[in-house]
């Protein structure tokens, strides 16, 4: 995984059709590398390229050959999901191996999932990398403490008209229990 976002790539072994550059490419964990409660969809780029890996390029970042090497871009965070619990048809997407391209139903589905207003940075190697060091879990204290630093004094505010749909996230309900329910930009308190 932390090859896929540090280089804004994935391998695979048949080359993907129907994408074209500009195309959302969900990243998925393998569910059985998860922890428990952990979401596989935690990420998302968008496809620039695909190209046969002639340079092994594929051996030096994952260890393992793959015929294909598909260049992303603009690597970010979403809220965490398992496309099994939002979808709406009977595709089963836990078949795919590297690559499936998502039912239409499905797709509004989820294209309504990740433009959802998150919090999203760029990929950050010293938090990435410390979620995937071998027996190590995230310390949701330091990877607070790091965003904290890096988007504090910087919000924007427009106003906007919303429909939101709550769906707390492991991280955000450590920062609510480690913070309180009162919002650190505007003031206002919500209570569980």
């Amino acid at each position: 995984m932390e090859g896929v976002l540090s280089n804004a790539k994935h391998a695979t072994d048949g080359k993907p059709h129907y994408v074209k550059p500009g195309d959302i490419i969900l990243i998925a964990q393998t569910k059985s590398t998860l922890l428990p409660g952990q979401k596989p969809i935690r990420w998302i780029m968008n496809y620039i390229s695909c190209e046969e890996d002639v340079n092994n390029l594929s051996d030096k970042i994952w260890g393992k050959h793959w015929r294909y090497i598909i260049n992303g871009k603009n690597v970010r965070s979403v809220e965490p999901f398992d496309i099994n619990d939002i979808k709406v048809t009977s595709k089963n997407y836990d078949a795919v191996q590297t690559f499936a391209v998502i039912e239409p139903e499905d797709e509004e589905k989820v294209l309504n999932w990740i433009n959802e207003p998150t919090t999203t940075y760029a990929y950050d190697p010293g938090i990435f990398s410390e979620e995937f060091k071998e027996g190590q879990t995230l310390d949701y204290d330091e990877v607070i403490q790091k965003l904290d630093l890096k988007y504090r004094n910087t919000p924007e505010f427009k106003e906007t008209v919303i429909k939101l749909i709550q769906r707390p996230s492991l991280l955000s309900n450590a920062i609510k229990e480690k913070y309180g329910y009162k919002c650190m930009i505007c003031g206002l308190c919500r209570n569980p």
